[in-house]
């Protein structure tokens, strides 16, 4: 009996299969270019224009199905092709396919859901990648490497749906008279895309290796007057008293160290091929950083001073915070640095997706110039003073007033930690506020016994060690320690259980109220588009001074968010603070890639029309720019 029912069931799936396989009939064929390539946005790691086209045509009568763009519809089921070669390494790269077929609409509780009636085509570019010729004709190139597809679809009737799955092979067709009407219904279809051959709004691309150069020059030079920096160049300034009337040679060679410090942050962000704003979205970076700056602010205090024991590198061999030598110079030098990244400049994202540019390409030589020349700008005054010492001589001679002025720097140093707190995710605050007491204690008890003898000194090096590492183990959730279940308590889980509480209880009652600004989601994006509503897009992060600036004194001004309310345009916030690889971080970064470059601030206004091609103001910019790109909106 058992083996009966087994075959019964098995000869039930088959029929089930086969009706799949029949409730839709699918044919592809390879044609050779033809037609503009506008509504096709060109593939990463493609040049030129189309070599071939992929049209796929899909028979499904008495049932509908739902287009591929009905994938901006929250909760609907997209006809979704996938294309592929069979060969390896194949110098080709396929875009994304594009229905090319109308469909009818209708109204589904909030949103309107589209369908396609009977029978459906669509068509997808193909490109050659970029450094390939082709010897031999397109279309045959192409099918050297057995282009396919598989075609996933949800086929409807009166009564129920039926999903289905179809591989297709593509056959070749030299008639590209299909194909043109094919493009030409398309375009009626979908808004229209920078041309393949046109970099993306708001991009500089090229444009000569002279000018990228200048931009990142003086680019690097403004970042010595960004608000991230101000507190930091405090230790410049302390530094400069101390060069004050001695010779030109010790001068410059201070200079050049710190100097020496900056460009090597800039080749280490180059050989990683990380963009300005990109560190600080990391979680472990901002600890180390806010741990480094409250260090330097408790040495500038007279809390501590860095006395290794001699066998460690001998007496008094560190002092990276104290009397700048050439190794503190040096080291001012990377923090100085690394406080700059979060901020930018405006004069930087030329540079930087031209950089970008270069990175795709494998010009790494290219890439590291541009990231030294930045280095270069940001640490010229610095070079000039040292070469200039006479520069100084209007500073007051070294003396005791020092030791108070550089106490004065020490406390004007603890609100970038503040900074960098505020710019943390909500569950690294109080386990770092634990770090930094522990750090302290560290610190003051390394002081304390800063002139015993090496043994009493390495015991406390060992001991405030010990302190700090007990610290991190019950503060934070530590990445190699996770599993199903963490091993120990922390502060991290206690904190985040009491966010996820309050934002539980915020919920029910109702506080948690949407403001203008509501937070960024790509499916509400999308759908604000369709329903023909222009969206502004403010790309932003705690870490970034200049958003923070941006927004207290342009975007939440009143007259601005009147303005917004009178225009009906949605405003969003993506918040792109933390690179958390949630999907709402990777649209952002995605968005944020296509028109530019990964740095903020940003604010994007798209419009139902030319949804493609959105308005962009970068960096620091005033009402009045606003007000004027929102009115050119309605000409």
């Amino acid at each position: 009996m058992p083996k009966k029912l087994l075959c019964a069931f098995l000869i039930f799936c088959a029929a089930a299969v086969a009706q799949a396989s029949d409730l839709i009939q699918v044919t592809g064929t390879l044609l050779p270019a033809a037609g503009a390539a506008r509504l096709w946005q060109r593939p990463e790691g493609a040049e030129g224009k189309p070599v071939a086209w992929l049209l796929v045509h899909a028979d499904h009568p008495g049932t509908h199905t739902y287009p591929v763009a009905q994938g901006r519809i929250p909760n609907s089921f997209p006809t979704k092709i996938t294309p592929r070669f069979q060969g390896e390494n194949a110098p080709f790269l396929i875009g994304e396919f594009k229905g090319a077929t109308p469909a009818l609409s209708h109204e589904f509780g909030d949103a309107v859901l589209e369908e396609w009636h009977d029978a459906f085509d669509a068509v997808a570019p193909v490109w050659l990648r970029a450094g390939t010729r082709l010897a031999s004709d397109p279309v045959d190139a192409v099918l050297g490497y057995a282009p396919e597809a598989e075609i996933d679809a949800l086929c409807c009737d009166e009564n129920t749906c039926t999903p289905v799955h179809e591989t297709v092979l593509f056959l070749p067709e030299r008639n590209t008279e299909t194909l043109d009407a094919l493009l030409a219904a398309a375009a009626e279809l979908y808004p229209a895309v920078p041309d393949s051959e046109t970099p993306a709004a708001g991009t500089l691309v090229s444009g000569g290796l002279g000018r990228n150069l200048l931009y990142a020059f003086f680019g690097g030079m403004i970042l010595n007057i960004m608000p991230c920096v101000l507190p930091v160049i405090g230790l410049k300034i302390v530094s400069f008293f101390e060069q004050a009337g001695k010779r030109r040679r010790r001068a410059f060679f201070l200079n050049l160290c710190y100097a020496a410090g900056i460009l090597s942050v800039f080749t280490v962000l180059a050989l990683m091929s990380v963009g300005l704003s990109y560190l600080f979205t990391y979680g472990a970076f901002q600890i180390v950083m806010g741990c480094v700056v409250f260090a330097m602010a408790l040495n500038l205090m007279g809390v501590w001073e860095i006395t290794l024991p001699a066998f460690l590198g001998g007496r008094r061999s560190g002092e990276l915070m104290g009397k700048e030598g050439g190794l503190g110079g040096w080291f001012k030098g990377v923090i100085t640095t690394l406080l700059a990244i979060p901020c930018g400049a405006p004069l930087l994202s030329p540079a930087l997706v031209w950089t970008d540019s270069l990175i795709k390409s494998g010009s790494v030589i290219s890439v590291l110039l541009i990231y030294w020349v930045i280095g270069l700008g940001m640490a010229a005054p610095f070079l000039v003073i040292g070469a200039f010492p006479e520069l100084l001589r209007f500073l007051p001679k070294p003396g005791a007033w020092m030791e108070t002025f550089k106490k004065v720097m020490g406390f004007v140093l603890l609100p970038a930690v503040i900074w960098i707190l505020f710019s943390m995710p909500l569950g690294l605050i109080m386990p770092m506020t634990a770090l930094l007491a522990s750090l302290w204690f560290a610190c003051w008890l390394l002081g304390r016994d800063q002139y015993n003898p090496d043994r009493k000194r390495l015991s406390a090096w060992l001991f405030a060690l010990a302190v700090v590492a007990v610290t991190v183990l019950f503060s934070f959730r530590l990445p190699f320690l996770r599993g199903e279940t963490y091993p120990l308590p922390t502060l991290q889980g206690g904190f985040e259980e009491k966010l996820v509480r309050w934002a539980t209880r915020a919920a029910r009652s109702g506080e948690l109220v949407r403001g203008d600004w509501r937070l960024f989601d790509r499916n509400e994006f999308d759908a604000e588009l369709l329903r023909g509503n222009t969206v502004a897009v403010d790309f932003t992060a705690d870490w970034c001074m200049n958003c923070k600036v941006l927004e207290g004194t342009v975007l939440r001004a009143p007259e601005i968010v009147s303005l917004f309310r009178e225009k009906g345009i949605v405003t969003m916030t993506a918040d792109w603070t933390s690179r958390d690889q949630t999907d709402e971080s990777r649209e952002i970064g995605t968005l944020l890639n296509r028109y530019g470059g990964q740095q903020v601030p940003v604010l994007m206004i798209f419009t139902p029309e030319n949804p493609d091609e959105p308005v962009i103001l970068r960096g620091l910019f005033t009402k009045e720019t606003l007000i004027k790109e929102i009115n050119s909106l309605e000409k």
